[in-house]
């Protein structure tokens, strides 16, 4: 014989602590109680990068995609650079010269890369660092160059060069 349960079961402790809740701005949207060891990902941040990634980095190997937004985010964490991935890309120095080239036309009068829209990878590479789940370097890795600065070099990538304050 079947037996068929018209009692509602008891909820368990964890269906009691992980139960979704109503969103009170959006009556009906659901969101889940669930939590993430990824990071929120800020919009304007992946704007920022992703179009660095793509001005800098645009037929590079996926590696210098990611290490080119590492070492972005390793100036936006340092005291002695600006503190947003925008002010960052956009930084002069002392001579008013641009840290980034792709801040500034090319010699023949065409618009800065910056602008260009980020392909594929270049917006992989943003969410993979920006979400947390990139490889990590060491924080004071804050130049890539097409040839050795600061301190020495922590690797090469095809022509790249990565190097420590």
């Amino acid at each position: 014989e079947t037996v068929i349960e018209t009692e509602p079961k008891a909820e368990t402790e964890f269906e009691a602590e992980n139960k979704p809740e109503i969103d009170g701005e959006n009556e009906g949207e659901i969101e889940t109680a669930e939590k993430t060891e990824e990071k929120e990902i800020n919009p304007v941040d992946l704007y920022w990068l992703s179009h660095v990634i793509m001005a800098e980095e645009e037929g590079a190997c996926y590696e210098n995609k990611i290490m080119c937004g590492l070492v972005i985010m390793n100036r936006v964490h340092d005291k002695d650079f600006p503190e947003s991935i925008h002010d960052v890309i956009f930084q002069r120095n002392s001579k008013g010269d641009p840290q980034y080239a792709c801040i500034i036309p090319d010699s023949k009068g065409r618009s800065p890369r910056i602008w260009l829209e980020p392909n594929e990878d270049s917006v992989k590479a943003a969410i993979e660092i920006l979400s947390g789940r990139s490889i990590k370097i060491p924080e004071n890795v804050v130049y890539q160059s097409e040839q050795p600065l600061g301190s020495g070099v922590y690797t090469q990538i095809e022509n790249q060069y990565y190097s420590y304050k």
